[in-house]
């Protein structure tokens, strides 16, 4: 069982995670933890996985034997021999009925019913004796038919009955002894993957990766607090003067470059110079301008050398920069939400890394500031004034908004929508509207405080 309680994004080979979820490893997998790096959990060693791959396999055999039985479980399947036990039963009670009925077996029966009929027929065309009641004689002698009908009828269902219930049971003993010996050889087959999952966790205990897994969130943390603090001294640093030191370091290199040029093009022309007019005895001059050119050489060295550690160390400011703007940046981006949600509630905010508006995405397309109406952008703007404010808010600031008429080129349903999120920031902090449209606000519930009311109480007598 894996989980992590980290604040950034976690990621499964790939695919994202839930926040807080728990996972269960049963196969290699890479976690990867955001900008703190990426996590390898191999649960009980490389075994374990295909021990599952195959116990799920002989799931799947056990499966299709029940399919071929009918039956969608193993209980199911004993309930259904259960039955065909039961009906076995039942042909055993059916012979026993045919046996006490006709103890020789249907042949004799049908021997001895065949006799009967013969002296039934000898009977009927025997004279009748005087003093004989043929009326009763002929009841006894159709009650005597109708039993061995029904004898016959009864011995002939019996028959059917145990031939039928026979045939089952031959089939269904048949189909019972293969699917126990598949069964046996299923259960052999799952303790021996049994004994490979417990013989592989004996190696490598899930208490092992649990640790591991503890070290791995505990390195994870760490790295996080020393993210934080490197955030906080890149907005402890100043960037501007550290652009302006490189600035003015790769003028002062370009100019000694220029200088380096410019003596040795010197030295060069004094020495043809000198070598033309065949003169001597300017060793001096010529040690003095080397001991010039190689300062200046290791000057260059020196100014080129600054200039890349200047030049590496803007480039780790600029993404630190990057990653303090984004840091900022998402926490206005949620504050906007409400407000656009009354206003737009398919639009979402789009700020620059200076936090600048710059437009707006509506329907998966972006659309430029700009090319937006004049209302939609001072209404934008309004809300991204009051995401701001809510910022500095939640921080412990004083704020105060004011504006005046920021909302002349609304539509009648945006201007209410306007009037709904202003109601909304003003529960909070202070919200001023200077105004010359009072009507349009009349509704607000807010106080409204008119300045020729103002001038008359300050013209007033004390």
């Amino acid at each position: 069982m894996v989980h992590f309680d980290l604040d950034t994004e976690v990621r499964r080979d790939g695919a994202p995670v839930p926040r807080g979820q728990a996972l269960t490893v049963s196969e290699p997998a890479t976690f990867t933890l955001g900008e703190l790096g990426t996590v390898t959990v191999r649960p009980g060693g490389e075994s374990i996985a295909d021990s599952a791959r195959q116990v799920q396999a002989l799931r799947r055999e056990l499966q299709q034997q029940l399919a071929l039985l009918g039956a969608t479980s193993l209980d199911e399947a004993e309930r259904a021999a259960a039955e065909r036990q039961e009906l076995l039963q039942q042909a055993a009670s059916q012979q026993e009925l045919l046996k006490a009925h006709a103890p020789g077996g249907v042949a004799t029966l049908d021997a001895e019913i065949a006799r009967l009929e013969s002296e039934l027929e000898q009977l009927a065309a025997a004279p009748v004796a005087d003093g004989v009641d043929l009326a009763e004689l002929t009841r006894q002698l159709q009650a005597a038919r109708a039993e061995l009908q029904a004898t016959e009828a009864a011995a002939a269902a019996a028959a059917s009955e145990l031939k039928a219930a026979q045939d089952q049971q031959a089939a269904a003993q048949r189909r019972l002894v293969e699917l126990q010996a598949q069964l046996a050889a299923q259960q052999g087959e799952l303790r021996r993957r049994q004994s490979l999952l417990a013989e592989a966790r004996s190696r490598e205990p899930d208490e092992e990766l649990a640790s591991a897994l503890a070290v791995a969130d505990a390195a994870a943390k760490a790295a996080a607090e020393e993210l934080e603090q490197a955030r906080r001294e890149l907005a402890a640093a100043e960037p501007e003067r550290l652009e302006l030191e490189l600035s003015m370091a790769r003028d002062a290199y370009a100019s000694i470059k220029k200088r380096y040029a410019e003596l040795q093009r010197s030295a060069r022309d004094l020495q043809i110079e000198l070598q033309s007019l065949g003169q001597t005895g300017l060793g001096e001059r010529r040690q003095e301008l080397q001991g010039q050119l190689e300062q200046a050489r290791l000057q260059a060295e020196r100014l080129e050398r600054e200039a890349q550690s200047l030049r590496l160390l803007r480039e780790v400011l600029e993404d630190c920069a990057r990653q303090a703007s984004a840091a900022f940046l998402a926490p206005v981006l949620k504050r906007v939400q409400p407000y656009l949600r009354l206003l737009m509630p398919e639009a979402e905010l789009l700020l620059d890394n200076e936090l600048q508006l710059v437009g707006i995405r509506r329907g998966g397309f972006d659309e430029a500031f700009d090319d937006l109406s004049i209302g939609t952008r001072e209404q934008l703007a309004v809300i991204t004034r009051l995401a701001f404010a809510d910022l500095l808010h939640e921080r412990g600031q004083p704020v105060a908004v004011v504006m005046d008429d920021a909302l002349v080129y609304a539509d009648d349903q945006r201007f209410q929508s306007m009037k709904l999120i202003l109601h909304r920031a003003a529960q909070r902090y202070q919200v001023l509207i200077l105004t010359c449209r009072e009507r349009d606000y009349l509704d607000l519930g807010a106080p409204i405080i008119r300045l020729a009311d103002c001038r008359e109480l300050a013209a007033a007598p004390a």
